[in-house]
């Protein structure tokens, strides 16, 4: 099951990344962006876009670590980077 979620995500997830960066510019106005805003908004999300593949491999292999019923080590993965990005 693991190497399965591991597909999907890698095949979902980047697929989405890819089409995100053809039509980045056209859904960051449909999110409300005005041409001034634009360009920063650009740059914001281009980092975050490379990032998506990423959180979803977290997001996933987290709940499978739940479903195995180790609920603690899934509680201190999300705690830890939560912590981190406060400091």
């Amino acid at each position: 099951m693991f190497g399965t979620v591991i597909s999907l995500i890698l095949l979902i997830s980047g697929a989405g990344v890819i089409s995100a960066f053809f039509f980045l510019e056209d859904l960051l106005i449909l999110f409300g962006a005005t041409p001034e805003i634009l360009p920063y908004s650009y740059d914001y999300m281009f980092p975050i876009m490379l990032g998506t593949v990423f959180f979803a491999f977290t997001f996933a292999t987290n709940n499978i670590i739940r479903s195995e019923g180790n609920a603690r080590f899934a509680m201190v993965t999300m705690i830890i980077p939560a912590v981190l990005n406060i400091i």
